[in-house]
């Protein structure tokens, strides 16, 4: 085997193979506190910058595939694009995309979250208010493993959600405080 040309690192190979997302990141260090909107996007010697995603891969503005091993962070369990999904947020984004008020699908949701989390049943012990729709069942999933019930912490990638009262919700109140 012949070697064609000088050997390259890593990071050169990165380099050569990334030239837009390097570029983009660079830009992004004069937008954001260390040049990403997420700590877990943080990568040196950069991040990748991803143009579009279809089931199971994602590909970056350069041109490079990847499996999706993230998944949105557990949220696109059927992956990108899925049909069904599409459809579905298709038709509910023409009724609206941000009601800031309370409405059926979410009574319906906190059912479904019921029937697969146990520990949510009875309501009040659910965080609500500052603590999103897509966090919630996190939450409640992590206190039903760890067996907390009374949710009086829940440790998070590396936040710590405590609300008055432990945690407990009183009338009148809600466990984001």
């Amino acid at each position: 085997m012949t070697q064609t040309g000088p050997a390259t690192t890593i990071e050169e190979e990165l380099e050569t193979r990334h030239k837009k997302s390097a570029d983009l990141y660079k830009e992004a260090l004069e937008v954001f506190p260390g040049g990403v909107t997420h700590d877990g996007r943080y990568m040196r010697p950069f991040p990748i910058y991803v143009s579009h995603a279809r089931g199971s891969r994602k590909w970056d503005v350069d041109g490079n595939e990847y499996v999706d091993y993230f998944g949105g962070h557990g949220a696109l369990i059927l992956g990108h694009c899925h049909p069904q999904v599409t459809a579905a947020v298709s038709e509910q984004v023409q009724k609206g995309s941000h009601y800031g008020a309370n409405h059926a699908l979410e009574v319906e949701w906190g059912k479904l979250v019921q029937e697969l989390v146990p520990s949510t049943r009875g309501g009040g012990k659910v965080l609500t208010n500052a603590v999103s729709a897509l966090q919630s069942p996190k939450i409640a999933c992590a206190r039903h493993r760890a067996g907390d019930e009374e949710g009086h912490r829940v440790l998070w990638s590396g936040c710590l959600t405590l609300g008055p009262n432990g945690g407990r919700a009183q009338q009148g109140q809600s466990d984001s405080g």
